[in-house]
């Protein structure tokens, strides 16, 4: 365990053991590192029952899901269709928003917010498309991208400024 390990749980975790091993006091080691004497008693009561198993934390994944598996399938189903599969003509595909929309109105789900509709499609594997049409040629340009950001979007252009470059896209 290294002072640049990538977790400061487990290494502030081995510090204690370390330090206990040493035979430091509690009142030295909760002072050294700004922790309570009942943390570092339960690290190294865990350590002598688990070994090193006890440094790595058990996180215990916060506050239980209240979207079941089966209905996020079945939204990250309905992103993936068209909206005009579900009989809506106004738009030709999903933003965040819309597809809330959407769901909430047929009763896939009482309330969500984007956040976590966003975090369902990506765990989902719904993918993003940035596309483009040359009203020249008729030619499709197009990007699929796990992410739908600015930084993707400005990517996408300057993609499309290096193909045609002496070309103008404003009117």
């Amino acid at each position: 365990m290294t002072r640049t390990a990538k977790d400061p749980v487990r290494l502030r975790r081995a510090i204690v053991v370390m330090m206990s091993g040493q035979g430091q006091a509690v009142r030295d080691i909760t002072s050294l590192l700004q922790v309570s004497a009942e943390y570092v008693r339960d690290v190294i009561h865990a350590f002598n029952e688990r070994g090193f198993d006890a440094l790595d934390p058990k996180w215990s994944g916060g506050r239980p899901k209240t979207i079941g598996e089966q209905v996020r399938e079945r939204i990250c189903l309905i992103a993936k269709t068209p909206p005009a599969d579900w009989g809506i003509t106004a738009f030709s595909t999903w933003s965040l928003a819309k597809l809330r929309e959407h769901l909430i109105g047929r009763g896939t789900v009482a309330a969500i917010s984007r956040e976590t509709l966003r975090r369902i499609l990506r765990a989902g594997g719904v993918m993003h498309m940035l596309a483009a049409l040359d009203l020249a040629t008729g030619k499709i340009f197009y990007r699929i991208r796990d992410r739908k950001r600015h930084r993707e979007f400005l990517g996408f252009l300057k993609t499309l400024r290096a193909r045609c470059p002496a070309r103008s896209f404003t009117s």
